[in-house]
């Protein structure tokens, strides 16, 4: 029964998992699928938050949840009992090979967005439920954000109606066309040797039109070394996120191997204790190698957390690809997931 509820499931919600997330919760079914629930080691891992209507300059897919959703969230799954672990005892049970509790969840949040300060942790606390925050060095201390933001800073501001870059013509007649534009430049950035993409945040600067954002703006969009510190010392452990968030398996071995060992010596330099965890940017199984995990144990982390790969087991077998995934924000597709990830979870290319 349970194989032939899963393939049906599979069969009916590609495309359309929020409806029918909605749709099973409604009718009770997701209470049968509940029955089948493996003993899963589910990890949720998020950008940004918001309040109230989401306005920005800046890249607004990675706004994953507003608060009001994500506090939805973290108290639905306190009231149905969930395990929420601290990296600390996620360490633990990897080390120990330990089982891991059942209806465990690990909270994660990669970039060091000052709304994870103002917003994000507040609800944390209050709820008493821990984190790892994963932070890219370089952006902190240089008070820069993403190539990622950029982009989508640049094309968002652009008036021209088409641009041309590296050999590629882009529309950019409306709000459509300028969407398709970002995502197009962002795989480019992923995909691409770093050696062929170092310059394309100038040369689309120059294309576009637009000046690169003020300091202040960008300063506005991060948080501060003290706040990261008040966040470690209440309840949010600090994971690395390289120095730059150049995608790993775009750079060579020698470079990838100096974005992890740097990013961690700058983060134990300024902060309190030793730092454990490292997630990949991007994350997913194109942004790192083999070599990408052997490299992040020869520079003295303990776990690497990969993105959008699905969910654990109650053991881990290889503590250099920690899988997570990205919650919906809708609250119906949101419990269909953590009840029954791998039909409900999403699995695609963010940052």
């Amino acid at each position: 029964m349970k194989d032939a509820l899963s393939a049906y499931v599979k069969k009916k919600i590609k495309g359309r998992k929020p409806e029918l997330a909605h749709f099973f919760d409604q009718a009770g079914f997701l209470k049968i699928l509940e029955l089948f629930r493996g003993n899963n080691l589910i990890i949720l891992n998020y950008h940004r938050a918001y309040r109230g209507e989401l306005v920005t300059a800046f890249d607004e897919e990675l706004f994953g949840s507003s608060l009001e959703s994500f506090t939805q969230q973290m108290r639905w799954l306190k009231d149905n009992r969930a395990v929420f672990l601290s990296e600390k005892e996620l360490i633990y049970f990897q080390q120990k090979q330990k089982k891991i509790p059942k209806r465990s969840v690990l909270i994660t949040f990669d970039d060091g967005y000052k709304d994870n300060f103002t917003l994000v942790y507040p609800t944390l606390r209050s709820l008493h439920i821990p984190a790892i925050y994963f932070i890219p060095t370089g952006g902190i201390m240089d008070r820069k954000l993403g190539w990622w933001d950029i982009i989508s800073f640049f094309i968002k501001k652009a008036r021209k109606k088409t641009i041309s870059i590296k050999g590629y013509r882009f529309s950019l007649l409306d709000g459509r066309e300028k969407k398709k534009a970002i995502f197009h430049l962002l795989q480019l950035m992923k995909t691409e040797p770093h050696s062929r993409t170092q310059d394309l945040l100038k040369v689309l600067a120059k294309e576009c039109e637009v000046d690169f954002p003020s300091y202040d703006e960008q300063d506005a969009e991060l948080m501060t070394w003290k706040e990261i510190e008040e966040v470690q010392n209440n309840g949010i452990a600090i994971g690395s996120h390289t120095v730059s968030h150049r995608v790993l398996a775009t750079l060579d071995e020698d470079e990838q191997f100096e974005e992890l060992r740097s990013s961690k010596r700058i983060l134990e330099d300024i902060l309190p204790g030793k730092i454990r965890s490292f997630s990949y940017p991007v994350g997913d199984y194109t942004a790192f190698t083999k070599k990408t995990k052997d490299l992040a144990g020869k520079a003295g982390y303990d776990l690497s957390f990969s993105f959008k790969t699905g969910v654990n087991y109650q053991r881990i077998t290889d503590p250099f690809d920690i899988r997570r995934i990205e919650p919906p924000e809708n609250f119906h597709a949101f419990k269909a997931t953590m009840i029954s990830p791998r039909i409900f979870s999403i699995r695609s290319e963010l940052h």
